[in-house]
């Protein structure tokens, strides 16, 4: 029996991040959406729905479903945003902004290994930790044949190193694309 092994992109060397986001309330993590377009997937009392875009007034944004219906903030206890616009930082892959009521949010970023866009001058940051990175994509719900690029949502897995074995584990993944 012949093997078969998945066409997977090659694993390459990044920077995750993490670090906390606003006050601990919805509210200070949405406000952190000002610059950017933003779309995620929100988890309330009524199910989990899909976010095509935060918009509003810096302070009072709102959440917009992909049915173009507001989304009542009282009623989410679980949020991720990822940003969707091409930022002028190159060595940002990915970007997250995630939320849990009674926990607070935090912010996720991906990077490039420095030098693979400005010859080694970026310096990691404090809270930076390596890892190697991958872009994956998933075939969205409601997608039919024969599937365009817009019938899929981009993600960035992210891994890390497991020194013991010298192997690595899936540790993350961040969302990048747009839902169709």
């Amino acid at each position: 029996m012949p093997e078969h092994s998945p066409d997977y992109p090659p694993l390459r060397r990044g920077w995750i991040t993490s670090s906390s986001c606003g006050d601990g309330t919805l509210a200070s993590v949405l406000a952190e959406t000002a610059a950017g377009g933003w779309q995620g997937v929100a988890y309330t009392t009524a199910g989990a729905c899909a976010l095509r875009e935060v918009h509003g007034e810096e302070g009072d944004a709102r959440l917009r479903n992909t049915n173009g219906k507001e989304v009542d903030p009282s009623t989410v206890y679980e949020l991720r945003l990822w940003c969707v616009d091409a930022s002028s930082d190159e060595s940002l892959l990915a970007r997250e902004l995630r939320w849990l009521n009674g926990t607070g949010g935090v912010e996720v970023t991906v990077r490039r290994e420095a030098g693979a866009v400005d010859d080694g001058k970026a310096a990691a940051g404090e809270s930076d930790l390596p890892c190697w990175y991958r872009h994956n994509s998933y075939l969205q719900h409601e997608a039919s044949a024969p599937y365009k690029g817009s019938d899929t949502m981009t993600s960035i897995e992210v891994f890390t190193e497991e020194n013991r074995y010298g192997n690595v584990v899936f540790a993350d993944e961040l969302m990048t694309g747009k839902w169709n």
